[in-house]
């Protein structure tokens, strides 16, 4: 398997109990800390309110998922005072969880990049074949934002971590870790677990054709994507591209650049 710094991280085994699209996110996020975190800070990097992210944080202690944790955060020191010191929530260390779905479509992309003429448009009609199975032959029109809005989270409830564009440098900073590639190009609200900034949107922009960029930050099936990018790239951005025209909007077009970045893949809804 290739080893390389640009691309998204692996989503995390997924628990027995079936989890939101954001409590997930949340967990993902603290599972890729060194050490605590706090619901302030988790809630800024988020782009979500503070009471919020304490409501997932404190479901997922009782599931089991999280803890609390003692001491200060990694290089902290605590300055003398009176109050009680914020809340440090750390992520549970899960034993066995599951990852034979992904070696399975790591087998099959393989095959299929074998047999297949041509791997790459292979993979993106298997992707446009997935799309019509989710949203079925004829789903309402929706407005060009909502369409976006309704693909980011499809994409998060397959186990993909999306931030904004706007988060890069801050993901940068902190020497985010992630994967390598190939390419595929096709043309916050708490509910969905994106970031607020791509949660919500102009109708008058997106409808006007302008391009909107997110990071995909995690990939359920990232061993796959490393090792045939060809195949499991292109399912994924024929999977965007068939929701967008199921849903009224193959116009806007889109393309997903994999391991464009350190920590990331982009994904772009729009014309440039």
């Amino acid at each position: 398997m290739i080893n390389s710094p640009l691309g998204p991280q692996p989503t995390s085994p997924g628990p027995a109990t079936p989890l939101s699209g954001a409590r997930a996110a949340i967990l993902d996020r603290l599972r890729g800390k060194e050490g605590p975190s706090t619901v302030e800070a988790l809630a800024r990097e988020m782009g979500q309110h503070p009471n919020t992210v304490r409501e997932h944080l404190e479901a997922l202690v009782g599931v089991g998922l999280a803890e609390l944790a003692d001491g200060p955060l990694l290089g902290e020191v605590r300055p003398a005072r009176r109050g009680r010191p914020s809340k440090r929530y750390r992520a549970v260390e899960q034993a066995g969880g599951s990852l034979g779905y992904a070696e399975l479509a790591g087998a099959l992309a393989a095959e299929l990049a074998r047999l297949a003429p041509d791997p790459r448009a292979a993979g993106a009609e298997a992707g446009r074949g997935w799309a019509r199975q989710a949203l079925g032959p004829a789903p309402v029109p929706v407005t060009a934002s909502d369409a976006r809005r309704r693909v980011l989270a499809e994409l998060v409830e397959l186990g993909f971590g999306i931030e904004a564009v706007s988060s890069r440098t801050r993901r940068a900073d902190a020497g985010a870790p992630g994967g390598s590639g190939g390419e595929a190009s096709t043309g916050g609200e708490a509910d969905t677990g994106l970031p607020a900034d791509t949660a919500s949107g102009s109708d008058t922009d997106v409808a006007a054709g302008a391009a909107a960029t997110v990071r995909l930050v995690r990939c359920p099936l990232l061993s796959a994507a490393r090792d045939q990018p060809c195949v499991v790239c292109s399912v994924h951005a024929g999977l965007v591209e068939e929701s967008l025209r199921l849903l009224g909007h193959d116009d806007l077009g889109s393309r997903l650049e994999p391991f464009a970045e350190p920590g990331a893949c982009l994904l772009t809804i729009g014309r440039p």
